[in-house]
């Protein structure tokens, strides 16, 4: 299962690429999908791009691949399935928790969070969270959240704190983006 996730990974980060790089219609967009699927197997000295990429980034949480998921989905079909309200929530969560586990994990801090993730204590608030989500009508962030958890509790990645499939320094770092841009084109 977590050979699968990984893949799934790099294959989300690398169609994500090829669609951004490539603008016009849907098929010509699958069409940099392909060309760029294809170069991340061309050899590059003892290894390619998708080895690299994949030793690179591992694993991304549950929430980068749902966003990845969903821009890919939209840019392509033009079907939405993470609505703007709930990429808000979502980005607003992992912003938060990268604020709250990231400096930490730098030593900047003497408490370090991140091993609150190997119990249920994160997992539980990621729950309560995604409960609040739904109550404010942010159906789709509830259930990513909600699929964060459970991805956790049967082991899709490698990892088993419930911070990984949380918040990956890839989102966090374009989530203060990805508000400011979202709220801009309200």
């Amino acid at each position: 299962m977590i050979v699968y996730w990984q893949t799934l990974s790099v294959l989300l980060l690398l169609a994500s690429a090829a669609v951004l790089l490539v603008r016009g219609h849907a098929s010509r967009r699958l069409a940099g999908i392909a060309i760029v699927l294809l170069l991340a197997f061309l050899p590059l000295g003892d290894t390619n791009a998708w080895l690299w990429l994949k030793g690179l980034v591992g694993s991304l949480s549950v929430v980068s691949a749902a966003l990845l998921a969903n821009y890919l989905i939209t840019s392509l079909t033009g079907r939405v399935l993470v609505d703007k309200p709930s990429r808000k929530a979502l980005y607003t969560v992992v912003l938060l928790a990268g604020l709250l586990l990231y400096p930490a994990t730098l030593g900047l801090s003497l408490y370090d969070p991140y091993r609150l993730g190997y119990g249920l204590v994160v997992a539980l608030a990621v729950l309560a969270v995604a409960l609040a989500a739904w109550f404010c009508g942010r159906q789709a962030a509830a259930v990513v959240l909600a699929v964060v958890v459970l991805a956790d509790q049967a082991g899709v990645s490698a990892s088993v704190n419930t911070w990984d499939y949380l918040v990956d320094p890839l989102v966090w770092l374009v989530s203060p983006v990805m508000l400011v841009r979202l709220h801009l084109r309200a």
